[in-house]
């Protein structure tokens, strides 16, 4: 044993360190199950949406980004100011706007979707 290893020594009998690591991992997952909640690797639905509203707000402000930073680039190679970042701005947040309804419409879709294939058909 080194002088800077502060770590008891391991008795022979002791059961592996990882092994009782992985028997407290088990046992902790089944106790969240039972406690209802969700499984692993299955985000919340809060979590779900949250993770919607962020791609909204990045497909919005990068689209505005890039346009802007494009249009006054053109501005400067072409000394026509404010015109190009005017048309960049523009142009930008019309494709924000589109790519946001897109995603937004693409959500509706599959939470419709999800409502049908896990709700009974009434009536039939």
């Amino acid at each position: 044993m080194s002088a800077g290893d502060d770590r008891p020594p391991r008795e022979p009998d002791q059961p592996n360190d990882l092994e009782a690591l992985s028997a407290r991992l088990r046992d902790a997952r089944a106790t969240r199950r039972a406690e209802g909640h969700q499984p692993d690797g299955e985000p919340a639905p809060r979590s779900k949406a949250e993770g919607v509203a962020w791609r909204l707000a990045v497909e919005m402000v990068s689209a505005l980004a890039v346009c802007g930073f494009v249009g006054w680039w053109i501005d400067k190679w072409l000394d026509s100011s404010p015109w190009g970042l005017l048309i960049g701005l523009l142009l930008g947040g019309t494709t924000g706007l589109a790519n946001a309804i897109r995603v937004a419409l693409a959500v509706q879709r599959d939470a419709e979707a999800a409502d049908k294939t896990s709700s009974p058909r009434s009536g039939q």
